[in-house]
């Protein structure tokens, strides 16, 4: 692991499973939140251990987090129905989907508490070994300098002779003169005046001066880098003189490089230590744990695993890990739950899949598993806090199996949708089905001499393509015929049909300023500069436009129906879950619910 990845991680990993963030009045795990059937209730703990549960779902919902009164009924769902007789039946807890689920709880959880105990053993390091540490990582520590700037630029690659460039230099020292005139007592230029001086001087909006950067040293031209480290934020550079033009920069950031001292960065010092530890400890533990020659994979077992017509083939022995055995079934079950394939399947060579199959037991199961048994060795699964998460766990995946089952045949009972209700939806919301404008356009491509791998003689080469494409528009605005001016001077496809293209989406073909360019020019009028794409400078123009047109019900009807299949499956679920909390007399405690805190305040770290 490279020392920049550990200060990386030191930023990312939490010192411990942190506990639920409290106000001062907020209420105690065994607070009751709420009530369902036969007096069962929900406390505070409890639903800690289900957000717990359920934290990368939440997450990933960021920053629209789900209310908590939403995750209290999906919480009381799932422990109502995993309380049921059908989470009990043998065929239940038989289903792939439920046994493997409950083996990864076990697993998942018992390397938890591996994790917290390698966490909780950590020592504070000592002075001395902070300060060892801090020189080997100093190298990491030294903040490299950046800066950003705005930059109004004049361009002598338009213009040839050095005389003209001469004029360039003088038009930039007049325009610094008059935005120096305009500074404040402490030498800044006002961000507007800069503006206003950099449209009136290029005729360009003001829009186009953007920040650029910010920029690592040694990642732009040195010299534009030099200038603007020289000058202070708000302030303006001398004439930048470049072999493509002059500028004129004003500084919006700039931080120096820095080299701080062991003072300055220990506690960063001190975290990212500790970091290393963390790893250090976790990877000699599942070296010790789960080392290869601890695993077992059967070359019978992989020939019944390919081989679909060999009898007997799926109580075959697979692969095995100390007391963990892997059947061809098993593993085929595991694929299937989890919805991975046994191996990826572009593979062809024998020996390729029976690695790729090899590589998946151990890293899939066979590893997890050792890890599991090591803990449950060591008793490290033995407390109480332990076995409430393994209950709360269990409780959500039979309670979301029960739901989904009694989903399924429920919608299994829905009678085909009618066809009346699809041609009402339809008819009533035809707009909402649409075959979007398409348009045919004529395309000017002129592609650039050869040119070297020099930048300048790139944008030279460039520069003159465009140059050609405006002198072909100024051939058909006078009067020449447009087909036989494209062909001359496109290259390609552009060349050999005229620059014709097919009916195209507004979204094909072309990046989105391009197609914003063409579609704000009058439909047959030529975009007026030509936009660099694919290295070529190029025109553009709409020659026919077909207009948007509502689909016709055979068009749409596989789509309304989609859309109408979804409305019902989501109003049964809800219905669903309406009627499972009802019949379970579901009741929240408000007054403990709004004493929680906020959601959001629980994801800010780790």
């Amino acid at each position: 692991m490279t020392k920049r990845y550990i200060l990386l991680l030191a930023m990312l990993i939490p010192a411990a499973a942190s506990p639920p963030v409290r106000g001062e009045s907020a209420p105690g795990p065994d607070s009751v939140l709420a009530t369902v059937q036969d007096n069962v209730v929900i406390t505070v703990g409890d639903f800690d251990l289900y957000i717990r549960s359920q934290r990368q779902r939440i997450q990933n919902q960021a920053p629209n987090y789900p209310s908590y009164e939403s995750l209290l009924r999906d919480f009381a769902m799932e422990r109502v129905l995993a309380a049921s007789e059908e989470a009990a039946e043998a065929e239940f807890l038989a289903m792939p989907s439920v046994r493997w689920g409950e083996w990864e709880i076990a697993a998942n959880e018992a390397y938890t508490r591996v994790l917290e105990e390698i966490r909780a053993s950590l020592s504070k390091p000592t002075e001395e070994e902070l300060r060892a540490y801090f020189d080997e990582i100093r190298e990491n520590l030294v903040e490299r300098g950046s800066f950003s700037f705005r930059t109004l630029f004049y361009d002598a690659l338009a213009v040839g002779d050095p005389g003209a460039r001469e004029g360039l230099r003088k038009r930039a020292e007049l325009a610094r003169t008059l935005l120096l005139s305009k500074a404040a007592p402490d030498g800044t230029v006002p961000l507007e005046e800069f503006l206003r001086v950099a449209a009136m001087e290029t005729e360009k909006p003001t829009s186009e001066f953007r920040v650029r950067g910010p920029f690592l040293l040694g990642k732009i031209n040195p010299a534009i880098e030099k200038a603007v480290l020289a000058t202070e934020p708000g302030k303006l550079t001398e004439i930048i003189e470049t072999p493509q033009g002059f500028h004129i920069a004003r500084t919006e950031e700039r931080k120096l490089p820095h080299d701080p001292s062991f003072e300055e960065v220990r506690d960063k010092v001190a975290e990212a230590y500790r970091v290393r530890e963390y790893e250090r400890r976790k990877r000699e533990y599942e070296q010790k744990n789960a080392m290869e020659e601890f695993m077992v994979i059967h070359e019978e077992g992989l020939d019944a695993l390919l081989d679909k017509e060999k009898e007997g083939r799926s109580g075959a022995l697979l692969a095995g890990a100390g007391s963990f055995d892997v059947t061809v079934q098993d593993y085929e079950d595991y694929c299937a739950a989890k919805a991975r394939p046994p191996y990826p399947p572009d593979l062809e060579e024998e020996n390729d899949i029976r690695d790729s199959i090899r590589t998946n037991l151990m890293n899939w199961l066979l590893i997890p598993d050792l890890l599991r048994q090591a803990a449950e060795g060591e008793g490290l699964t033995q407390s109480a806090t332990h076995e409430r998460r393994v209950a709360v766990d269990l409780e959500v995946l039979h309670g979301t199996e029960v739901f989904r089952r009694a989903a399924r045949r429920r919608f299994e009972r829905f009678e085909p949708i009618e066809q009346s209700r699809v041609e009402q939806y339809h008819a009533e919301h035809r707009r909402d089905f649409m075959n979007p404008t398409q348009y045919r356009l004529r395309e000017i491509a002129v592609a650039p001499s050869p040119a070297s791998n020099h930048p300048v003689e790139q944008e030279r080469a460039l520069r003159a393509a465009e140059e050609r494409a405006l002198a072909a528009l100024a051939e058909i605005q006078a009067g020449s015929d447009e087909e036989r001016v494209v062909r001359k001077y496109s290259v390609g496809e552009e060349a050999s049909s005229g620059g014709v293209t097919d009916w195209l989406l507004d979204t094909t073909r072309y990046p989105k300023g391009m197609w914003e360019a063409v579609l704000a020019r009058p439909r047959g009028e030529w975009i007026e500069k030509p936009i660099r794409f694919r290295n070529k400078a190029v025109l553009l123009k709409v020659l026919q436009e077909m207009p948007g047109k509502p689909k016709t019900f055979e068009e749409a009807e596989s789509e309304v129906r989609g859309i109408l299949e979804n409305q019902r499956r989501d109003e049964m679920i809800r219905n669903l879950q309406e009627e499972t909390l009802k019949k379970a007399d579901f009741q929240i405690r408000e007054e403990v619910l709004k004493q929680l805190p906020p959601i959001a305040k629980r994801f800010e770290k780790g």
